[in-house]
């Protein structure tokens, strides 16, 4: 009979196991009754899940790794719960929580990766319900949360089940692996009713599993004998330390600490929790849906044909980044809209893959832009709540660190896996279409070199200057090889050929000029519509040119206005609405009433905008010349937020009407006075 000494020591044996394979929650010397408790019940039914989705295969089959991970960070809280005497304060517990977090974000995070999957039903029943694993948060009454959780699976489960019965979803291994996802949660709903019924137990007290010496030894029997199981079913399926869709391991020298960089920044998310934040939350998810694809995309070879555009996982990308700029435009009546433009204005860079040669110049652009928005986070909050500080300052530590890492590691352009060669900037043009012109002929060779002059140097040269003085020598007999000019050929005998004028001597083409006359202009890009439409609470107007009569006036406060690409048009907003935007305009005037939130004017160039109301802000952003003319009601109230912008002029109304200009600086002088830099524009303006 074993004695609690080899127990302890057989449990050290496993937790070794559990480190070697990457399994990470082996550690803790069983932490007690609880984590016994834990091991007998949960632990049984993950390993019936796990062979289930083995036999099932394909994504299922990827992601259960993923799944048993995130139990196993499960455990680590609970041994860590044991060993502790009492609950730690807030920011420890959060540090204790964070890899359980991070792995229940992967869970999604593949699922988000597998959208086109024949098996995206079963992925999204385990996702949808792997955040009751989370219950270890909750400071009262865990497992009402853990039951609300598995009924928004049990919607997946059930439609895994009907395809199950229908012949599809993997027939009867289907609708058997349903059935152990389900028996999972189900048992943990019983473990921490049992074990941790008004929140998690520290100090490994609670439960009903704790009662005698033999009582406890039978249970961390049990629980190493469902451990070694677990190990033993991850070893046959091809090792517990794979981590499914990672996708970075065949280009990830240096990119860990990108990754590294997003864990701290979801962090610093999950320290904004509260019910007013949920916007922040979802661009946030959003952006780390893109992440995970820019990840799969750096263990990507080259496809046959076709650069990296070509790709799906790079469409998807592509998607995500759009979905993320999209939210932002619709939610602009948000408290945290700053939070949400800083994201969607930076995001951007993630699609680094597809620019050539210089990669790490366009990430650091993408960061500037959003980094106009984390330095208004960064002035709002400095002294209010260090929380978003360390939010913005995570997101843009982030961004530097990929720069760093796309400037080492593809520093002319995207690296293939394997050692492939850098993506091409452009695809090669399509051929031409049948029955169409052919293509110009190729300009003619170049003329071939003047031949080398004959061998002989001097020898040769005093030859032929013998022969010319022999020749002058023959005397009157010089002239008998001349030719004869006709009468009709002399210009003094026929005055008409004296008048004539002379044809100019041919002149030899230049260089390049059969080229020149034979080549194709390349044809203009179609201009796109002009386009002046209202989509739910936003008004677009896009692409117009010359358009002096551009009115919106069925507006309401809920809505905003996006004009972008127009060019020497004037556009009129009449009533309040929410805020304007003037995107990539050139030569425009903008007039409009009042604003609740703001004008924002970013990459256009000599354009105007008039407040006949008021507005609270003007953000002006990489604009070359802009007037704006501000009335007397807002003048005071109105604040200018200026970066990388010039020819700045704020057009103030008088009493006695008339209109004084005020330039804004755009040169500045740092100067130290002993404990930071004081900074003041320049005279010269």
């Amino acid at each position: 009979k074993a004695t609690m000494s080899d127990l302890k020591q057989l449990n050290s044996l496993v937790s070794n196991l559990e480190s070697a394979l990457g399994v990470s929650g082996g550690s803790g010397g069983g932490g007690g009754a609880s984590v016994a408790a834990f091991d007998s019940s949960v632990g049984a039914r993950l390993t019936e899940f796990d062979n289930a989705s083995r036999q099932v295969g394909g994504d299922v089959a990827e992601l259960s790794p993923i799944v048993l991970d995130a139990f196993a960070a499960l455990r680590s809280v609970l041994v860590e719960a044991s060993n502790r005497p009492s609950r730690p304060n807030d920011a420890e517990l959060q540090r204790l929580l964070e890899p359980l977090s991070r792995r229940l974000q992967k869970v999604d995070e593949f699922r988000n990766s597998k959208r086109a999957s024949a098996q995206f039903n079963h992925l999204s029943a385990v996702a949808e319900s792997i955040g009751a694993l989370g219950w270890v948060a909750q400071p009262e009454k865990p497992a009402p949360f853990v039951e609300s959780l598995r009924d928004a699976g049990v919607f997946y489960s059930n439609r895994v089940l009907k395809e199950a019965k229908d012949g599809k979803a993997g027939g009867e291994a289907g609708a058997a692996w349903a059935k152990a996802w389900t028996a999972v949660i189900n048992s943990m709903i019983a473990y921490v009713k049992e074990n941790h019924l008004t929140g998690l137990v520290w100090g490994g007290s609670g439960g009903s599993s704790g009662g005698t010496a033999a009582a406890s030894a039978e249970a961390t029997m049990e629980s190493v004998l469902h451990r070694l199981e677990a190990l033993t079913a991850k070893v046959k399926s091809g090792g517990a330390g794979v981590k499914a869709g990672s996708g970075d391991d065949a280009s990830s020298n240096g990119f860990g600490s990108v990754v590294d960089r997003m864990s701290a920044f979801t962090a610093a998310t999950a320290a904004l929790d509260s019910a007013d934040t949920a916007d922040v939350r979802k661009i946030v998810d959003m952006a780390n849906m893109a992440f995970q694809l820019l990840r799969n995309l750096l263990g990507q070879p080259r496809p046959a044909s076709g650069g990296v555009q070509s790709l799906p996982t790079f469409q998807q990308l592509s998607q995500s980044i759009n979905q993320a700029v999209e939210f932002r435009e619709a939610n602009r009546t948000s408290r945290y809209f700053n939070h949400l433009s800083a994201v969607s204005a930076s995001l951007p860079a993630f699609g680094w893959v597809q620019m050539s040669p210089a990669p790490a110049q366009f990430v650091q652009d993408m960061r500037e832009s959003g980094q106009f928005y984390t330095d208004k986070i960064l002035t709002e909050y400095k002294r209010s709540d260090t929380r978003h500080v360390t939010w913005a300052a995570a997101w843009i530590d982030l961004l530097k660190e990929m720069q760093a890492y796309v400037k080492a590691k593809h520093t002319t352009g995207f690296v293939f896996a394997a050692g492939g060669a850098a993506a091409a900037p452009a695809a090669a043009p399509p051929a031409p279409r049948a029955g169409g012109p052919p293509p110009p002929p190729p300009p003619p060779p170049p003329p071939p070199p003047p031949p080398p002059p004959p061998a002989g140097g001097a020898d040769d040269g005093a030859a032929k200057a013998a022969a010319l003085f022999a020749e002058i020598n023959q005397g009157e007999g010089i002239t008998g090889r001349l030719r004869k000019v006709p009468d009709s050929a002399k210009t003094h005998k026929n005055p008409e050929l004296r008048s004539a004028k002379k044809a100019p001597p041919p002149v030899a083409p230049k260089p390049g000029a059969a080229n020149s006359s034979a080549s194709v202009k390349k044809p203009a890009a179609p201009a796109k519509q002009p386009v002046t439409e209202l989509t739910g609470q936003k008004w677009t107007v896009e692409y117009h040119k010359n358009n002096r009569s551009i009115v919106l006036d069925n507006t309401s406060i809920k809505q905003a206005v996006y004009i972008f690409k127009c060019e020497g048009c004037t556009i009129q907003v009449k009533g309040k609405v929410n805020g304007i935007t003037l995107d990539s305009c050139r030569k425009c005037a903008l007039v409009f009433d009042d604003l609740i939130s703001a004008v924002d004017i970013v990459n256009c160039q000599s354009v105007q905008t008039q407040c006949l109301g008021t507005v609270p802000t003007v953000n002006i952003d990489k604009t070359d010349g802009v007037q704006v003319y501000l009335t007397e009601n807002c003048r005071s109230t109105c604040s200018i937020v200026a970066a990388k912008s010039s020819e700045m002029n704020i057009c103030i109304a008088l009493e006695n009407g008339d209109v004084k200009e005020y330039p804004l600086p755009e040169q500045f002088r740092n100067v130290w006075n002993g404990k930071g830099f004081t900074t003041e524009p320049t005279d010269l303006i």
